[in-house]
């Protein structure tokens, strides 16, 4: 990989987690001064229809669609499957630290007492994606393959 792609990869992974951080922080401050309004303008929005199109989205970040995903990856990808071992660790390790910073933040859900920062469904789905964009940059393929 050229020092060029590294580079990038370093500024994405960073900014990244800096992003992240920030989002933490502010989450444990208690609502941030648009929560009510957002939450309620998305309570207007929610019409049959669109939560339809949220339980859609929503099962994106389960196995349901992960495990699936995994394997067509492995199917078309040599790469990827002489790098399984990446797969399991993140995968194991995702959910691992997602539920430590959950307590660590102790941000509730709008409505009940169940800790809601990070989402598990968003934590599962971004760690897939940016272990498979990295893999598909690695890959020794031409750009249409990739």
């Amino acid at each position: 990989m050229s020092a060029s792609r590294v580079a990038r990869w370093r500024a994405v992974a960073l900014g990244s987690a800096v992003l992240f951080l920030l989002l933490s922080v502010a989450a444990t401050q208690g609502p941030l001064p648009g929560d009510p309004a957002t939450r309620m303008l998305v309570k207007a929005w929610a019409t049959p229809a669109v939560i339809a199109v949220a339980h859609v989205i929503n099962v994106g970040g389960t196995w349901m669609v992960l495990v699936p995903a995994t394997a067509l990856l492995f199917a078309v990808s040599r790469h990827a499957r002489r790098r399984w071992w990446l797969w399991c660790l993140t995968l194991a390790a995702a959910p691992t630290v997602e539920n430590a910073w959950k307590g660590l933040i102790g941000r509730t859900r709008p409505e009940g007492t169940a800790y809601g920062f990070p989402s598990g469904h968003a934590t599962a789905a971004a760690v897939f994606v940016v272990v498979a964009l990295y893999l598909c940059t690695r890959a020794q393929a031409g750009t249409g393959r990739r």
